[in-house]
């Protein structure tokens, strides 16, 4: 018999006589590399799925497993959906416990402690742990809402979704307003119309906003052999920005340069910042420019503050900065290539141009980023992805 063949078979569609043929045949059999260590764990986990417990098969999957050096993230998972269908949850936690770096293992051990009703206890204490380490994709969580959960688990996962998941997929959307009782709500100026709390837009994590600062702070002059000589001057001059960023507040931060430059083939357009100051005359808005630009500004209005950024400096890094700083909206359409060649770090700079960027489109109307699913006071909101419509339910 060869094992991959083995590997493709449906036990459920050959006779008694061939299914007893492939048993002895994978009792007897040593897996040589990796790849046959794969197909044996998975005929294994198929066997105990159609048998259930079986001493003689789990003695011999004992023995597979020895062969084993080292075990891949596919092979921890076979290993513990074997174990639980054996009914050995403890020994599948045991290796969880050691292997903590397989989601899919771990989420497939959770939904199966609460498919099979094993000790609640246990249960909701696994479940807040995993919820703390892994990121789990949108549909393993709308997967978790659809099972039977106590009252503690739905507290986890609604807890977890409020902080993690930026933008909720209508799959989640539609699962929740079936599963949950909700009040079907729309938004006027981010407000709920049914329970009146405003929504807020997406905020960095502690994590990500921290380590965003000290990577600008730290690389703001790296890769620029050109101003060697101005360092300490320029240094000065970041000092300068942080101490006035300190002393002050604001709702919204405007990266000057491309604004004024959007849609005019590279020319500076002060009518562009006007346009959208005014439109955002309810915002107490903070404007960085570069020097050069300071011949081209005019009067805006008196909720506008302007900081002109130094020359030989990136003024990207002095706007980004301030967003990030006050973990509040900027408008630009840059794409930050820039700060990402100079602070190293593409993954967190994404997730902030991702949430926390207001674009413009052609006419120089601001597209807000799309609003995150949020607890606010009592009430857990839930925006559908496509719509002003938002699901409302008390905590």
């Amino acid at each position: 018999m060869n094992i991959f063949r083995v590997n493709k078979i449906n036990f459920d569609k050959i006779s008694v006589e061939e299914y007893d043929k492939i048993k002895d045949f994978i009792i007897n059999f040593t897996p040589s590399n990796i790849n046959e260590m794969n197909a044996i764990l998975n005929i294994f986990v198929n066997i105990s799925k159609k048998e259930g417990r079986n001493q003689e098969l789990i003695d011999n999957f004992n023995k597979i497993i020895s062969y084993a050096s080292e075990l891949s993230p596919g092979n921890i998972t076979s290993i513990v959906k074997f174990w639980v269908n054996n009914n050995e949850f403890e020994k599948a936690y045991e290796l969880l416990r050691d292997q903590e770096l397989s989601l899919s293992a771990n989420y497939y051990f959770l939904e199966a402690l609460i498919i099979n009703d094993y000790d609640l206890d246990f249960t909701e204490t696994f479940m807040k742990e995993l919820l703390i380490k892994f990121i789990f994709p949108d549909d393993k969580i709308i997967t978790l809402l659809t099972l039977v959960l106590t009252d503690k688990m739905k507290s986890y996962i609604f807890d977890y979704i409020t902080n993690r998941i930026i933008v909720p997929s209508n799959n989640l959307w539609d699962i929740i307003k079936q599963k949950y009782e909700c009040h079907k709500s729309t938004l006027n100026n981010n407000h709920c119309n049914f329970c009146k709390q405003k929504l807020e837009y997406y905020k960095l994590n502690d994590y990500n906003r921290e380590n965003l600062l000290d990577r600008i702070e730290r690389y703001k002059f790296n890769r620029q052999e050109h101003i060697k000589n101005k360092i300490v001057e320029l240094q000065k001059e970041w000092d300068k920005f942080i101490s006035f960023i300190k002393s002050n507040t604001f709702d919204i931060i405007i990266d000057g340069a491309n604004v004024g430059m959007y849609e005019n083939k590279g020319n500076f357009a002060f009518s562009n910042l006007q346009k959208i100051c005014n439109d955002l005359s309810n915002y107490k808005i903070l404007l960085i420019i570069h020097i050069r630009h300071k011949s081209n500004m005019k009067y805006l209005p008196s909720n506008v503050t302007v900081y002109f950024t130094p020359k030989h400096m990136y003024d990207d890094l002095f706007w980004v900065y301030a967003s990030v700083y006050y973990n509040i909206l900027a408008i630009s359409n840059d794409q930050l290539s820039d700060v990402k060649s100079l602070i190293e770090d593409e993954e967190k700079l994404l997730v902030f141009s991702d949430n926390m960027l207001c674009r413009l489109d052609k006419n120089l109307n601001i597209i807000f980023p799309k609003l995150p699913i949020q607890k606010n006071g009592d009430y857990i909101h839930i925006p559908k992805s496509d719509t002003l419509e938002i699901l409302c339910f008390s905590t």
